[in-house]
């Protein structure tokens, strides 16, 4: 489950929305302090201006006599403190003659116009403020809510199929996180969708290709049993004749099953190699010696040139020997009566590399991109010569490259084949 990175305050939007209503605070408070001296130095003014033309006024009705007296009394009335005592005693005279503290504010022009100028100047402020305020969440909601819609249109399109939907990642906030995600998910499900089309053709492939190669000795046990009914009931050595073809369909039939469930089972990940140190070279002579009889029934010389020294691999004895022997097979059944098939083992600076050459009927230009794939059994002219599956090289090919190798083939029609297979000479796998 996806977590924030790190505390809330790191986060760079986070941060981005404080600062922004920081700065506005700021602004506000500025706005607030340089208005209020304003005011006030407004109103210092206007009662030093006011007080002079009472204090003149004073002097003007006075008779003159008594103008020594405004000088001493009044005067310093403006400018000095009094005392609790002197206020409640001053305020009690001014009381008798109808000024008291209840007088309303707007009594005083000086009073009422500072007031007014204060509250229409404020009520701007705060405009300005609610102004900027909304402006901000709008900006930040407006961002968040477009890069969800956003979210939501690319997560309907590629519910639709559609994957070619991207979004800027290149923040490093929370919602360039999101976006990252959300590429990378529609990149894995664009590529998962593919692998189960893929998954889906191979297995519309298999199916074909294996009620292919099981149609045909089916086909061939059905006339054989149907023969042995209706024409070959009496007759021994046609009955024997029946049997042993139609074992060899069933050895096929067996043959092919079991491999398709090698080929299956290595490529669904099911098998895991048991790789311990082996001589690649003993591999070999036990695939040759197994495949004797084969080869002898058609007259053939089987050469093997093994390494010197013996060339001591990790790898999995019983699957390379399987590699081996579908080569050698396709050698022997590839390669008439009296031909030879040469096998040889190299050992390099990092790796192992085996020959296995035959003096065939080769593979044309054309086939061979082809050979390693299942089910592929080449041009006409190879099917007329074997009854081969097309799946022992896709076999072969799948196993060497689970030990790290490859293998690759080089041919000439009518000249024959060799298959290269090249193992890493590892010490573990």
């Amino acid at each position: 489950m996806y977590t924030l990175r790190g505390p809330l305050y790191k986060n760079k939007e986070y941060r981005r929305f404080v600062w922004s209503q920081c700065i506005i605070w700021v602004f506000f408070l500025l706005l607030v302090f340089g208005f209020s001296s304003v005011i006030w130095n407004g109103l210092h003014e206007e009662m030093v201006t006011r007080n002079l033309a009472l204090l003149g006024r004073l002097i003007h009705e006075l008779p003159e006599e008594y103008h020594s007296d405004v000088e001493s009394v009044v005067v310093s009335a403006f400018t000095q403190s009094f005392s609790q005592d002197e206020l409640a005693k001053y305020q009690e005279i001014a009381s008798s003659y109808g000024y008291t503290p209840q007088v309303p504010m707007n009594a005083s022009p000086l009073i009422a116009s500072a007031y007014n100028r204060w509250n229409r100047g404020f009520n701007w402020i705060l405009i300005l403020f609610l102004l900027g305020m909304s402006t901000l969440s709008w900006i930040i909601f407006s961002k968040v809510y477009h890069t969800i819609h956003a979210l939501v249109q690319g997560a309907e399109g590629i519910m639709d199929g559609r994957f070619d939907v991207h979004f800027s990642d290149e923040g490093d906030g929370e919602l360039d996180v999101l976006s990252f995600q959300f590429n990378q998910m529609a990149k894995r499900l664009e590529h998962t969708l593919a692998a189960l089309e893929g998954e889906k053709s191979f297995l519309k492939e298999m199916i074909s290709g294996v009620s292919h190669q099981l149609k045909t000795p089916l086909s061939s046990l059905k006339v054989y049993n149907e023969l042995m009914l209706d024409q070959a009931g009496d007759e021994v050595a046609t009955r024997r004749e029946f049997l042993r073809e139609s074992l060899g369909q069933i050895e096929r039939m067996e043959w092919l099953i079991q491999t398709l469930l090698k080929l299956a089972r290595l490529e669904a990940n099911v098998i895991t190699l048991e790789c311990k140190p082996n001589i690649i070279d003993n591999t070999v002579n036990q695939v040759i010696t197994q495949l004797k009889p084969r080869w002898q029934s058609k007259n053939q010389s089987v050469i093997f040139n093994p390494t010197r020294p013996l060339v001591e691999l990790v790898y999995d004895a019983k699957w390379i020997a399987e590699v081996v022997e579908n080569l050698i097979k396709n050698a022997i059944d590839y390669t008439p009566n009296d031909g030879q098939i040469e096998i040889s083992v190299e050992q390099l600076d990092t790796s192992v590399r085996m020959r296995i050459s035959d003096t065939g009927m080769g593979i044309s230009e054309a086939d061979i991109p082809y050979v390693f794939d299942r089910f592929y059994q080449g041009g006409a002219n190879r099917k007329m010569h074997s009854a081969g599956s097309g799946i022992g090289l896709a076999l072969a090919k799948l196993i060497v490259e689970k030990h790290s190798g490859f293998i690759d083939v080089k041919s000439k029609e009518f000249v024959g084949s060799t298959f290269t297979v090249v193992l890493p000479t590892l010490t573990e796998m």
